[in-house]
């Protein structure tokens, strides 16, 4: 066999490095600090946050369980998990080696999650989307899409449904809102502009193909949230005024390429 020119080979080479870096880079991830101060919070608090396992294809339970050892290592006082559990070739792999892992996680206040926007094309239906809740609900995972609950006096948990394809109901979403500190789940940053003004901070998913993010917020001398990012992600307090939803409003976001 006549040898392949150099400059097919170089390129071959190329893409095939391209490649290895492409998929190495789904599997690596790193631990940083950041640090914000909560007004309304009197007590300091550590909240752990992931999200975008985009179980599927290229994620398995090996990775999810790399994630989970590592939240567990932050010893957070809450676990939230902003969307996108999973990608969209969910088939090749059973659903039960995902609830395994996530199973494991445990905080003192509890563990609670808002749906992204390939669980709503992974679980295109009512029924399915039902489901899923249930199972997480049954490992001790609370899907709060479109609710909240108050964690602690000085502080409300609150969660929106996806903002592509759900419905957020904001009224539904702080009905039970009695004071502190408002810590609000939204899986799509694009929400951010539409945060009702009551929300003290946001923490949302990514809106890229990075397969997870993961943050603790943690304690320190102060009433702050300390965080540890495996990934960076779109997550900032509220602008100074803005003006808020006055209804449940519809989301159909189109228009959008990629993973998100």
């Amino acid at each position: 066999m006549r040898p392949l020119p150099s400059l097919p080979r170089a390129a071959l080479a190329l893409v095939w490095g391209l490649f290895g870096l492409a998929f190495g880079n789904i599997y690596r991830f790193r631990v940083q600090p950041e640090k914000t101060a909560l007004p309304g919070l009197k007590a300091p608090i550590r909240v752990l946050q992931l999200s975008d396992f985009h179980y599927g294809t290229f994620i398995g339970p090996r990775m999810v369980g790399r994630w989970v050892d590592a939240a567990l290592l932050q010893q957070a006082d809450v676990i939230v998990i902003t969307g996108d559990f999973l990608d969209s070739s969910l088939g090749l792999r059973p659903q039960g080696a995902l609830f395994a892992q996530l199973s494991r996680l445990q905080a003192p206040l509890g563990v609670y999650a808002v749906f992204g926007n390939h669980d709503w094309t992974s679980l295109n239906t009512t029924a399915t989307r039902a489901r899923f809740a249930r199972d997480l609900e049954a490992i001790g995972i609370s899907v709060i899409n479109n609710g909240g609950l108050q964690l602690r006096d000085d502080l409300y948990l609150a969660g929106i449904d996806d903002w592509w394809f759900g419905t957020q109901d904001v009224p539904a979403m702080l009905e039970g809102y009695a004071g502190g500190a408002l810590l609000l789940l939204s899986h799509n940053p694009d929400y951010l502009p539409h945060v009702p003004p009551q929300v003290t901070l946001t923490l949302c998913g990514t809106p890229t193909a990075v397969r997870c993010a993961c943050r603790c917020w943690g304690r320190s001398s102060g009433p702050v949230c300390t965080a540890r990012s495996f990934w960076k992600a779109g997550w900032r307090p509220p602008p100074p005024s803005r003006t808020p939803p006055n209804t449940a409003t519809r989301s159909a976001r189109s228009g959008s390429t990629g993973a998100t």
